[in-house]
């Protein structure tokens, strides 16, 4: 048996988008291409060039400088102020050692800002000396914090 054939078979019918709909189609492309090349890309405008926050970056060469870093808490003892080295390696996990070493500015003023918190202390400083794989010395980079403030500031040497 043959089926009848309608002349509507042989047309396709569909409703254009109307224009809000594709422009806001097109809006939310646009925002999510942006935002996937721009987060990575905020990377170049920051001025800490020892922030490895993205994948590709940890193959650069300042991922393989090595650093070395000093604690120096100012502390208040019977009266007196004393500094005296906070030893980190027996402090925080190993993780936050090696975030430390490589110089994750972040996790270095975060322990700072908790470490000044703690009773008697009045000041933690940060200090770190570095060599490229080159061998070329790098920095230093010191960072220090009071108290009195609780801000985490960059001393220039």
């Amino acid at each position: 048996m043959h089926k009848p054939q309608s002349h509507l078979d042989d047309q396709l019918i569909v409703a254009p988008p109307s224009s809000w709909k594709l422009c806001l189609t097109n809006l939310a492309i646009a925002v999510f291409l942006i935002t996937q090349i721009g987060i990575p890309a905020s990377y170049y405008l920051i001025d800490e060039p020892t922030t490895e926050r993205f994948t590709w970056r940890m193959f650069s060469s300042s991922h393989y400088s090595k650093w070395s870093c000093t604690f120096i808490e100012r502390v208040e003892d019977n009266g007196q102020l004393v500094e005296r080295v906070v030893p980190i390696d027996t402090i925080v996990q190993a993780t936050t050692c090696k975030k430390m070493r490589e110089m994750e500015l972040a996790v270095v003023s975060k322990f700072m800002r908790q470490w000044c918190q703690r009773p008697g202390v009045q000041a933690v400083t940060f200090t770190a000396h570095g060599k490229a794989p080159s061998g070329r010395p790098i920095g230093p980079v010191r960072l220090a914090i009071s108290r009195a403030d609780g801000i985490v500031r960059r001393v220039e040497p």
